[in-house]
């Protein structure tokens, strides 16, 4: 973004860089109106990361700022640039809660001051309305208002917040499912780093029970060497048992077929859980503590990534995140699936949609996925090439009901069918299956 001219030192002065700012943006500002905004970061010398109305933008001022701070300024101009003059009232967050408090003559609790902040944090307007429909809503997913953890509440409004941003329906498995503070597209270095800090306590005297922990977590050892040789198989290792299964005429779920990553990482946690705390010295507390701390950011960002991609009306696109073997190494590899001849300006809307996917898995075959909803009420079909293959998926349809109640798809129809399921036009079999499940 490049921004010239001098600026006022009363002022804050934005050149918005794109359209989809400059629409967002000057849709909801007026000259004259009144706002906050919160400092981020100092850049360079007159140059800042602000945020307010819900973006982080570039702003360049000569007055004096610190990162944290929260302004109040008054929209002098719609530009180009943008400009903000400020008021010089300004101050700490705690201050600008007590005020907003006072102002709007609001109940001075917890969830208040909570929904406060939130919208400040995010560069909302701050008002009553705003204030109530929040409050109701918490309220309405059965959360109590008397929470006394207030970092627990900062949280679940910040979750509120956000999906309500994305456009998503804000449930209470869609709250638990997200974490804000994970940026997406960061999983492989959020799984090292929990197999780095496994690692770092192979040297370390470990009391039996951690250890047996550490060492035989079934079905596979989930040391630093152990997780690596886990997601080694991952995506297509499911499929190999499939494979196997479908070759040698096997009746039944392959045994382990239900093995994933967050299974993995679940069945670690309760055994953690498990483990009495006061039987441990200071040290192997700490130990134990900073794992279950890992392995729940970790758990927290694997539902971020299905959350994230739920149907949203401003998505262009889906974007996942999938494994992959390249010279017997695991890489992973992001995967964009947008519609075909997609026209500009056209939107999703997650009340009336129809999706089809096809895929051809090393185990299953050729697979074809029929997504429709009308009017909220879903229905799926899994098409597959004979019996065998449909009444294998059929012993999961329970898992893709749940799936799609947490997307707001509550009493989907889900049916697995036999067909002839058609290729895209090419005979070349793939020499590497991916399982898309997180």
């Amino acid at each position: 973004m490049q921004i010239s001219g001098l600026a006022s030192p009363q002022t804050l002065r934005f050149d918005l860089s794109t359209d989809s700012q400059r629409k967002s943006l000057l849709t909801r500002l007026t000259e004259g109106q009144s706002l906050e905004a919160r400092i981020l970061q100092r850049l360079s010398n007159g140059r800042w990361t602000v945020r307010f109305m819900g973006h982080n933008l570039v702003a360049e001022s000569f007055h004096s700022l610190l990162p944290g701070q929260i302004v109040h300024a008054k929209v002098q101009s719609l530009g180009p640039p943008l400009i903000l003059s400020l008021s010089g009232d300004s101050g700490s967050e705690s201050a600008s809660i007590a005020r907003a408090l006072q102002d709007l003559g609001l109940l001075d609790d917890n969830l208040n001051r909570a929904i406060i902040k939130g919208l400040i944090s995010k560069g909302l307007a701050v008002d009553l309305q705003s204030i109530r429909d929040l409050r109701d809503l918490y309220i309405a997913l059965g959360l109590s208002p008397d929470i006394s953890d207030l970092e627990e509440l900062d949280e679940l409004v910040a979750r509120i917040l956000f999906l309500q941003g994305k456009g998503v329906p804000v449930t209470p498995d869609a709250i638990s499912s997200y974490l804000s503070r994970l940026p997406a597209g960061i999983l492989g270095g959020l799984i090292e780093g929990l197999a780095e800090l496994l690692r770092s306590y192979r040297s370390t005297p470990i009391p039996p029970s951690l250890r047996d922990v550490l060492e035989n977590l079934q079905p596979s050892k989930l040391s630093g060497n152990g997780l690596r040789e886990f997601l080694n198989g991952l995506g297509i290792d499911i499929e190999g048992r499939l494979a196997s299964w479908i070759a040698s005429g096997g009746k039944g779920i392959p045994g382990g077929i239900d093995t994933s990553l967050k299974l993995l990482l679940l069945r670690f946690q309760t055994e953690l859980t498990g483990l009495d705390a006061s039987l441990l010295d200071a040290t192997h507390r700490n130990i134990l503590t900073n794992l279950q701390d890992r392995l729940s950011e970790t758990l927290h960002f694997l539902d971020t990534i299905q959350v994230t991609n739920l149907p949203s009306s401003n998505r262009p696109a889906v974007h996942l995140q999938i494994p992959f073997l390249l010279d017997g190494s695991m890489r992973t590899t992001d995967l964009e699936i947008s519609g075909d001849g997609q026209q500009q300006g056209s939107q999703v809307d997650p009340e009336n949609l129809n999706l089809t996917l096809s895929v051809d898995l090393t185990g299953l075959g050729p697979v074809k996925v029929h997504l429709i909803v009308v009017q909220g009420r879903a229905s799926c079909n899994i098409h597959v090439a004979d019996q065998e293959r449909s009444d294998f998926l059929q012993t999961i349809t329970a898992d893709l009901e749940r799936s799609l109640e947490r997307c707001g798809y509550v009493g989907a129809k889900i049916a697995c069918r036999t067909d002839e399921v058609g290729s895209d036009g090419t005979d070349v079999q793939p020499s590497v299956g991916l399982d898309l499940r997180v």
